[in-house]
């Protein structure tokens, strides 16, 4: 089954890529989509052929960073490379200055950005390294020594990976746990103030308390209620769509009803002035 990218996320991994490294908020955002990084090539390619260039080279570079600094699993079928096949193809002029790129900020993925394995740290050196290749003075031998090291290499990379999963993971679950516990023990009105001056993600509040939140939000004072809709920005869908949406209400109903006000304002002024006289 192939998961569907959620917007939102899609959206953050370009902000990554905008701003070149991934802070605390974003590492626990992204911590449990490294299937990501394995989606394959037609699953990117309408997204891909989609977006302009730039949108096109940030969600590239994010990818690139995100991965390098979660350790996710990707070798030659990373997402990063098809994304940036597809780039090539597209925008042939600017590729290799992303090729660049990648090459210098790739960490330990050595089939970034082409999908071929490369020693290269930058696009020249990469260029000299196809040449080399193509005169015939990387030896059989050498490729198979390569090979072995790259098996190696992957083997400790999982195994690393599995032990850092677990454990990150329980540390996850401990501060989540320890984040809604206190939550638990406020009333809405402070427990909307705590979750505006948390760092943590509002997706790691738990279903029970937002739906006493959806219920008794419109309880809170005024200062409180724009903050909290900052906090939600574009988020649409789900608990803290429908909070939004009930924030909105009483302001679009208010509107409505000062309209309603001016008009029969205006009707009564019609009516003193035609029997006035």
């Amino acid at each position: 089954m192939d998961n569907i990218v959620p917007e939102n996320i899609l959206e953050a991994m370009r902000e990554v890529g905008s701003i070149g490294h991934l802070n605390d908020n974003q590492r626990i955002l992204f911590a449990n989509y490294d299937w990501i990084n394995r989606r394959g090539r037609s699953k990117w390619e309408p997204l891909a052929w989609e977006l302009n260039q730039t949108d096109l080279e940030l969600l590239i570079r994010g990818l690139v960073i995100i991965a390098r600094e979660l350790e996710w699993l990707g070798g030659s079928a990373a997402s990063a490379i098809w994304l940036f096949l597809i780039f090539e193809e597209r925008f042939s002029l600017h590729s290799n200055v992303l090729a660049d790129w990648v090459l210098r900020n790739r960490g330990r993925n050595q089939y970034l950005p082409y999908g071929g394995r490369t020693d290269a740290a930058s696009h020249t050196e990469w260029i000299a390294e196809q040449r080399a290749k193509e005169l015939g003075q990387v030896t059989h031998e050498e490729n198979q020594r390569r090979q072995q090291q790259e098996k190696e290499q992957q083997r400790e990379m999982r195994e690393e990976f599995h032990e850092k999963r677990c454990s990150e993971g329980l540390d996850r679950a401990k501060m989540v746990q320890k984040y809604n516990s206190s939550l638990a023990s406020m009333s809405t009105s402070d427990r909307i103030k705590a979750i505006i001056a948390s760092e943590m993600p509002l997706e790691a509040v738990n279903h029970l308390l937002l739906q006493d939140i959806l219920h008794n939000v419109l309880s809170v004072d005024k200062d409180t209620k724009l903050e909290l809709l900052t906090k939600i920005d574009n988020r649409k869908r789900g608990l803290w769509g429908k909070i939004k949406r009930k924030l909105l209400r009483p302001t679009r109903l208010l509107s409505i009803f000062g309209k309603i006000i001016v008009c029969l304002i205006m009707t009564v002024v019609c009516f003193w002035y035609l029997f006035s006289f």
